[in-house]
């Protein structure tokens, strides 16, 4: 998991841990150690999408993503997932 640790010259210090990467996410649901090395052409597993929509809903807890709907947030899990060989089914 992504760790940021700010230390301030006062010797205090703030800690923020995010959330796992979408990749690691996809690659837990799918099973699978990694992704295809040729995306387009050799499938690496096959999510459906209530896989993504559980994997969304984990990532919009993201800073990055609480101004994006959970739909937005899904579009871009299927994005990498499709980048990795991940076919999505209904």
């Amino acid at each position: 998991m992504p760790t940021y640790i700010t230390i301030n010259s006062d010797k205090s210090f703030t800690f923020l841990v995010k959330t796992p990467a979408t990749s690691w996410l996809l690659k837990k649901a799918a099973g699978i150690e990694k992704g295809s090395a040729r995306a387009g052409n050799v499938t690496a597993a096959t999510l459906s999408l209530k896989h993504i929509y559980e994997i969304a809903l984990i990532k919009k807890k993201d800073k990055a993503f609480q101004d994006s709907s959970l739909e937005q947030v899904a579009s871009r899990v299927i994005g990498q997932a499709r980048s990795m060989g991940i076919e999505i089914v209904p």
